[in-house]
């Protein structure tokens, strides 16, 4: 629901109250793209999304070595530019 502007006597309104609300239907993983570099790694959840696959299918690669990982601790994350490696291995070649 947006913001209304609230007007008082003498007092001058709000230009923000009326504007549209900031971009949140962007990607979470649209900021990570490997030619952007503040961001190095992807969350788990963020490279599923990347590769429009499941979180569950995401790790089956994972386990299985087909998708590398990085692992910080307990943490898992995923490079961009694997993620692209794995896409172009993944390319069924025309017959």
């Amino acid at each position: 629901m947006p913001r209304l502007a609230v007007h008082r006597a003498n007092a001058a309104p709000d230009p923000t109250a009326n504007a549209a609300p900031a971009e949140a239907s962007a990607a979470p993983w649209a900021a990570a793209l490997p030619d952007q570099p503040d961001r190095l790694l992807l969350t788990p959840r963020a490279a599923a999304q990347a590769l429009a696959i499941g979180e569950r299918t995401l790790w089956n690669l994972t386990n299985r070595g087909e998708l590398p990982c990085v692992r910080l601790g307990r943490s898992v994350r995923y490079d961009p530019a694997d993620l692209r490696r794995f896409i172009e291995a993944q390319k069924a070649v025309p017959r």
